[in-house]
């Protein structure tokens, strides 16, 4: 694979043109990729509403009919459901565990 990246000042934004000899499953993921750098989530914290990047998540959890996006230095509501988020974000790496997974060496009490 060849990567060539060139500055043209008259650009508004970052095109990419991806050029392969047949589409396949390297090319799907790059894709899926690239445009996980575009895809937001729409949440709110307690004065406004925000446009969250995926690649900015660490995790979501579902709390009593509620659904929160834990970033690295806050965390945010979103009016979307966990089964609705999981469809949007399983392309990009995300996976859905149990809760008793999280911590699996804590002694039960």
């Amino acid at each position: 694979m060849k990567i060539k990246a060139e500055q043209d000042l008259s650009c508004n934004e970052i095109e990419i043109i991806i050029k392969y000899p047949q589409k396949d499953m390297q090319v799907n993921r790059i894709i899926d990729f690239l445009q996980s750098f575009d895809m937001q989530i729409k949440c709110t914290d307690d004065h406004a509403e925000r446009m969250i990047n995926i690649l900015d998540i660490y995790y979501i959890e579902s709390v009593d009919k509620k659904t929160f996006v834990y970033l690295e230095n806050g965390v945010y509501r979103t009016d979307f459901r966990l089964y609705q988020l999981k469809n949007k974000l399983q392309t990009y790496g995300f996976v859905q565990i149990s809760k008793s997974c999280m911590n699996p060496d804590k002694e039960k009490t």
